[in-house]
């Protein structure tokens, strides 16, 4: 988008934490069979305001869309984390719980790579709007799943 401030940049990485952090906050406030769903619902949102926002350049839609796909990534977490905790037997929670972290860590880390290196080869707007695109995707295809199994 043109900006080149290592603070700026920085931050808009880390205020997708910072909004996922809240997202955690906030599943207590949301009825058990809503916050997957929910969670779902609100990263693709998320990450559709994401595509625009790099399809226009516009860095206020950027953090807009950071701030409603971290919330969104919040609740679906920790309603994830909430179910596995609850249907892993009392003597494999701790293994059942691991295992989720490792999956989500992998699953958050290595599209990221495989972004990165396309970047080297393909010019960032539209590999992000694609992304962004798959992202939002994936995520009607998860709340798809949600839905038909409640």
């Amino acid at each position: 988008m043109g900006y080149h401030s290592p603070l700026l940049i920085g931050f808009v990485a880390g205020f997708i934490f910072l909004a996922s952090t809240l997202g955690q906050a906030l599943v207590g406030h949301i009825g058990a069979g809503w916050r997957g769903p929910l969670g779902c619902l609100v990263l693709g949102a998320g990450t559709t305001i994401m595509a625009f926002a790099f399809q226009m350049q516009n860095l206020p839609l950027l953090l807009l869309a950071t701030l409603v796909a971290g919330l969104g990534h919040g609740l679906a977490f920790r309603s994830g984390l909430a179910a596995i905790g609850a249907a892993a037997p009392d003597t494999d929670r701790a293994g059942v719980i691991s295992l989720y972290f490792v999956v989500s860590y992998l699953a958050i880390s290595v599209p990221v790579v495989i972004f990165g290196l396309l970047t080297l080869a393909l010019p960032l707007a539209p590999l992000a709007t694609g992304f962004a695109i798959l992202a939002t995707a994936l995520c009607l295809l998860a709340l798809s799943l949600l839905i038909r199994h409640r």
